[in-house]
C-alpha cells in the first residue's frame, strides 16, 4: 500500500468524521469525465485529443 502524503501524515487533517463509513473504503469508484473529443482506432477509443466534444447531454 502506498504512503499517506504529508498532507495526512499525522492523521489530524483528514475530515473522517465528514466521510460516511460506508464510503471510507480503500478502492473508491473513480469516474473519469471529459468533453474531449474521442480518438478512435479500429472501432475502440485509444484516448482523447485536444479538441472539445460537440455532443453534449
Amino acid at each position: 500500500m502506498a504512503k499517506p502524503p504529508n498532507l495526512y501524515l499525522d492523521g489530524k487533517n483528514y475530515p473522517d468524521t465528514l466521510v460516511r463509513l460506508e464510503l471510507q473504503v480503500v478502492s473508491p469508484p473513480i469516474f473519469y469525465i471529459t468533453d474531449r473529443e474521442p480518438e478512435r482506432e479500429d472501432g475502440r477509443i485509444t484516448g482523447y485529443g485536444t479538441d472539445r466534444n460537440s455532443c453534449r447531454t
